[in-house]
């Protein structure tokens, strides 16, 4: 079972390097967020990028579904030329989400289809992703069994499951719906949460949904497990420290998971 570190603006304070060489002590790689439209952002992936296959890190991409079509198959077209050190670089994407949720589901469809002709004519290193959300703010948007059947019409689709979304929607069965498409799960984000809408929080040994967590990660076997964190919700006082007990928190989560 992978480790992985879900990296977004916050941890860019430290240089790439770093960053890595933090990661390369607690974890097996990296899911990596840019705003495509801050080039500092984009410039730091990039660093990463290059460097991931000397620190032997895996490289995943969780992209931005608000990205125009054409501004997204410019990222993806980037990404294709980045290397994971163990082989195709997964990128998850959200849904599409609208206030009707017929609208939802079609927009979503679409969205996907065009990403998905895409990356088949240009970019062999991607697989595309499809994640499953939680309600927000008064927003329905796509869960599980929404997705279940966009999946199923899709074979060159693959899903990330977030265990953390199920659970912060107040759900306690967090294989569900998965199971419909288990063989199509190729990347799990976990997360706990307080709330709705405070749902992105370190998992800590004894957390309240501890043993909720362990019991669906040891239904999904050797699947990258992404901690999904709010890293300013972790201990300490600086970002070095706070991404330090971020990565401490994966070994025990992995090795209950594995008993």
């Amino acid at each position: 079972m992978k480790s992985i570190i879900s990296v977004n603006y916050k941890f860019m304070e430290l240089p790439s390097r770093e960053l890595l060489e933090l990661v390369a002590k607690y974890a097996d790689g990296m899911e990596v967020y840019v705003d495509y439209h801050q080039q500092a952002e984009v410039d730091y992936l990039d660093e990463i990028a290059a460097l991931m296959s000397d620190y032997k890190l895996r490289l995943q991409i969780h992209g931005e579904s608000t990205l125009s079509l054409p501004e997204q198959k410019e990222f993806l077209a980037r990404v294709n030329n980045y290397r994971s050190y163990d082989g195709l670089i997964l990128v998850t994407l959200h849904s599409i989400y609208d206030e009707d949720i017929y609208e939802s589901v079609e927009r979503t469809k679409k969205y996907f289809d065009e990403i998905l002709e895409f990356v088949e004519a240009n970019c062999p290193n991607i697989e595309i992703l499809i994640e499953n959300l939680n309600d927000w703010e008064e927003h329905y948007r796509l869960k599980m069994a929404d997705i279940v059947p966009v999946i199923k019409e899709r074979p060159r689709l693959g899903v990330t499951y977030d265990i953390g979304h199920v659970l912060a929607d107040g759900e306690k069965d967090l294989i569900g719906d998965s199971a419909q498409i288990n063989d199509r799960i190729k990347n799990l984000h976990i997360h706990t949460c307080r709330s709705m809408t405070d749902d992105h929080l370190p998992i800590y040994k004894g957390d309240k949904n501890w043993q909720l967590l362990i019991d669906a990660l040891r239904n999904f076997g050797d699947i990258p497990v992404v901690f999904e964190y709010n890293l300013l919700e972790c201990r300490g006082e600086t970002i070095h420290e706070k991404i330090v007990d971020y990565l401490q928190t994966f070994a025990p989560v992995i090795s209950a998971a594995s008993k």
